[in-house]
């Protein structure tokens, strides 16, 4: 969906128990402990050896393909078979932490008309209650998720993700070759009338251990295997290769993310780890291609992981904000297309620094293998900029306002016209309306504070004489926004004006009807 503004601007002046001690036997031994990264997402239709499942009264734990699995075929139920009769169900994992770090558990879960039970902070043995708890030994233990209405739990799928290291921190617990970590529900009727639902349950270790790339940064696969300074996260079936099928861009080998199982929806992350401490000019690079994979737009900004296509970049690998969407609407093909993201510009954008740290992550969720679905990825690289002529890179536009500019004076050189001039109060006002648009989902030349391009331009402190404004949403790169205004006779006349100075402004979101929003202002004083 693409929009320009029906009215092209040209001016010449212009949500408790009680908790109650269960005599539950001892917890059988568990047949092994799960090693990390840990994925379950229940598609055996069994349980594995690491879980030990143990219910009190009618309660019920069931891998299953009924009430609707989050991803592939089956996940995993928790109720009571019997009307009435109060049950506490529970579900361990044990779990090799020795020696780990950072450890992340991630896990889906959905309830059906469960009334709420709140856990406490902390018990022995067991405890009726709803959610999720650690234990070092299997008999203390400590609650780290509540899954209640106040804990944000819904009847629809929802990911929570839970930093262990900050609970084991605060337990004064320390991860072990047999850590626990429990997930319980406890109420008196059967699904649909209480109960849970939990799927796709992963535990890493966050990339804070990976080995730092050097900058300049360049990999082509032809290694066939991924370096220390890369880290590859899946849920449920998500699948990541270094491969030679496919047909690489150059060489041998590129990299391919999919699902390996039909109908599993999956999500893949291959993070970069590069020091960019005191860089600038700082450009990252890459070619990519679609293999039949339908659009799932990133938010903007993210926590962790979010279900989504494109790429992403962090200081702490916490806070993510993305950098480009890689999704049919914003351009992708089936073809080979090469990338080139201005970090400084994107950085600034989102009100971070380069770090020894610094990590820019990748990634592709859908829910069949290749051909069906699926993202391959080649000559990946992170490097300076280029020498270029007109708008620089210490003029902190992002570069699609940089390319925008560019494009204007081409059709202007093309039309026989003198280039306009980049004027920094005119970019301003420009990227503050299109950031307006974009954040408050609408489009039109009137800001939500009211102001008209006028106001934005004398608050820039542009002192205008004769000015215009083009605006359009949709339009996944400044290519496209152009070709759209030079096909809208008012848009062309703005762009082919009598002006002297241009400013231009680009915003994303992800949440937003139009996701891409342009401003081009232009102006004379």
């Amino acid at each position: 969906m693409a929009k320009l503004c029906g009215r092209p601007t040209l001016l010449v002046l212009f949500l408790s128990a009680t908790a109650i001690f269960l005599g539950l036997p001892a917890p059988p031994q568990a047949g092994g402990a799960a090693a990390l990264p840990f994925n379950e997402n229940f598609e055996s239709g069994s349980l594995r050896a690491d879980w030990t499942a143990r219910s009190t009264g009618s309660g019920r734990i069931l891998v299953t393909t009924a009430n609707g699995p989050h991803g592939g075929k089956y996940h995993l139920t928790m109720d009571s078979s019997r009307k009435g009769i109060y049950s506490l169900n529970e579900l361990i994992l044990t779990v090799d932490l020795a020696g780990k770090s950072g450890v992340v558990l991630s896990f889906y879960h959905k309830e059906f008309a469960d009334e709420d039970h709140a856990l406490p902070s902390s018990f022995v043995g067991s405890r009726i209650g709803d959610g999720v708890a650690i234990s070092a030994d299997g008999n203390a233990w400590y609650k780290v998720k509540g899954l209640v209405t106040a804990g944000g739990i819904s009847s629809a799928w929802k990911k929570f993700t839970v930093n262990l290291d900050v609970f084991a921190d605060a337990a004064r617990i320390s991860y072990s070759s047999n850590f626990k970590i429990k997930f319980q529900q406890y109420d008196n009727d059967a699904i649909p009338s209480d109960g849970f639902a939990l799927d796709d349950i992963q535990i890493y270790a966050q990339t804070t251990d990976a080995e730092s790339a050097a900058f300049p940064f360049s990999e082509d696969f032809e290694r066939g295997r991924l370096a220390g300074w890369w880290t590859v996260r899946s849920t449920g079936a998500g699948r990541v290769l270094v491969t030679s099928a496919n047909s690489p861009y150059a060489g041998n080998y590129h990299l391919t993310m999919d699902s390996s199982a039909n109908g599993s929806y999956s999500l893949n992350e291959l993070i970069l780890t590069i020091d960019l401490v005191g860089k600038s000019g700082v450009v990252l690079s890459f070619y990519h291609k679609g293999i039949g994979d339908e659009d799932h737009f990133l938010p903007a900004a993210f926590v962790n992981s979010a279900n989504g296509d494109g790429v992403a970049i962090s200081a702490d690998g916490v806070a993510w904000y993305t950098v480009q969407g890689l999704t049919g609407a914003e351009g992708v093909t089936g073809a080979w297309k090469k990338y080139e993201i201005d970090l400084d510009a994107a950085t600034a954008s989102a009100g971070i620094s380069y770090t020894a740290v610094f990590k820019i992550k990748f990634q592709q969720y859908d829910n069949y293998p290749i051909p069906t679905d699926g993202f391959a990825f080649d000559n990946i690289a992170v490097g300076s900029q280029a020498p270029h002529s007109g708008p620089g890179p210490d003029d902190n536009l992002l570069a699609q306002e940089r390319e925008l500019i560019t494009l204007i004076n081409q059709q202007r050189a093309q039309n026989g016209l003198p280039p306009l001039q980049k004027s920094d109060a005119l970019c301003q006002a420009a990227r503050l309306h299109s950031n307006d648009m974009a954040q408050n989902n609408f489009l039109s030349h009137t800001g939500s504070d009211g102001s008209s391009p006028w106001d934005r331009l004398a608050d820039a402190g542009y002192h205008l004489w004769t000015g215009g404004e083009n605006v359009g949403a949709g339009y996944p790169t400044a290519a496209d926004m152009v070709n759209g205004w030079m096909n809208s006779a008012g848009h062309r006349a703005n762009i082919l004006g009598n002006f002297c100075d241009v400013g231009a402004g680009y915003a994303y979101s992800g949440t937003s009807t139009y996701r891409h929003y342009w401003t081009l202002d232009l102006g004379c004083q």
